[in-house]
């Protein structure tokens, strides 16, 4: 970005003065002066158009260069050079510095310089420059070095100007950055010692929260969500049963079927859990997943009946992962199912217990998980 506005700046300064000298050199008749300014306003367009064009900087640097300088260089040598033209070539350290920068407005200027002490400072110069009065012929280079030398000195220190603050930049944005992960890193580490406790409670569940929130995570990802959303939707899923932990141990471990009474106490745990992470100020949206991952897209779920997309796609989504986990582990009251019965009961859920768009995309990945576990077994 700051190239791009030291570049167009400098197309602006150039162009600027070259308008000038064609508007004054119509109203005096100077053909000399309108040729000069010509050339650098057509050098000034060439640089806009071939940076437009073009991000290679060091093509536009080159071209630049080695036109800008043999064309002056040329109208010396073919006596169509005037006055205005040596005021216009005053422009060319400053024209390259902003269009190239310095290392290649110092080439063009030791060049132009070089050529200046040559044209006015020995007998072979006399010849192209017998038309100008005496005073420029002694000072005009003088002039052009002050000019050259302050413009490229200029263009250095912003360059090393530039480089340190860009420098301190990168240096601060790291900081940043290390800052930000140790910040995730003991979110997560903290998250994770709340799960660990939570699926402590029943060893039959032990990592199911997990295992929860890689499915959720890798559902996410193939639904095209972006790496932050993924990273919240992850730790969302860790905390989605937090709300165990104010359960009784003997209705949570307890063999027979459950009554009436203790299925309406377990079903409390989406409130519990919601109760507890509303003020959780690291992960502020964590109790959406708490309270809506027993919701079922047919409205007959809890805690609140939700119905289709009301319910939001992070508790879709973690109800999908959730139930296809359940399925595949061993719980206090049942066996694991078979793999093609669990395929089967998703399929079937689609469209009444779950978001039917989620199980198209997640049935490859419980596809995978069950092979996979299939091998390892």
């Amino acid at each position: 970005m700051n190239r791009d506005i030291r570049q167009l700046s400098g197309f602006a300064l150039s162009v600027i003065p070259c308008v000038i000298l064609v508007i004054l050199s119509v109203v005096i008749y100077d053909d000399r002066t309108i040729a000069a300014a010509l050339v650098m306003l057509v050098l000034s367009l060439l640089s806009l158009v071939v940076h437009i064009l073009t991000d290679n900087h060091r093509f536009i640097s080159a071209l630049l260069c080695f036109v800008t300088v043999p064309v002056f260089i040329l109208m010396f040598l073919l006596k169509i050079a005037g006055i205005s033209s040596l005021m216009i070539m005053l422009f060319i350290p400053e024209f390259l510095l902003f269009n190239c920068g310095w290392i290649t407005s110092l080439v063009a200027s030791t060049c132009l310089m070089v050529f200046s002490l040559l044209m006015f400072y020995t007998p072979v110069g006399a010849s192209y420059i017998s038309g100008f009065p005496v005073e420029v012929n002694n000072i005009y280079p003088v002039i052009f070095l002050i000019s050259a030398v302050i413009t490229v000195s200029m263009g250095y220190i912003y360059d090393k100007s530039s480089k340190n603050l860009s420098g301190s930049y990168e240096k601060l944005l790291d900081n940043s950055r290390e800052r930000e992960d140790y910040t995730i890193s003991m979110m997560r580490q903290s998250i994770l010692c709340i799960v660990n406790a939570v699926d402590a409670k029943d060893s039959y569940t032990r990592n199911h929260s997990l295992r929860v929130a890689r499915y959720s995570a890798k559902l996410a990802e193939l639904c095209g969500w972006d790496h932050d959303k993924v990273e919240e939707l992850y730790q969302m899923a860790l905390l989605h049963d937090i709300g165990k932990i104010g359960i009784d141990d003997a209705i949570l471990k307890k063999h027979d079927k459950l009554t009436p009474d203790e299925r309406s106490i377990i079903e409390k745990h989406t409130v519990i859990g919601a109760e507890i992470l509303k003020d959780f100020a690291v992960l502020p949206r964590a109790s959406i997943g708490a309270l809506g991952h027993h919701e079922r897209y047919d409205g007959k779920g809890y805690p609140d009946g939700v119905k289709g997309t009301r319910i939001p796609i992070e508790a879709r989504i973690i109800a999908v992962a959730d139930s296809f986990d359940a399925m595949n582990s061993s719980r206090v009251y049942r066996k694991k199912m078979n793999a093609d019965d669990i395929i089967r009961e998703l399929e079937n859920g689609a469209g009444t217990q779950y978001d039917p768009d989620l199980v198209k995309i997640f049935i490859p990945i419980a596809k995978d998980v069950l092979r996979y576990e299939n091998i390892a077994e």
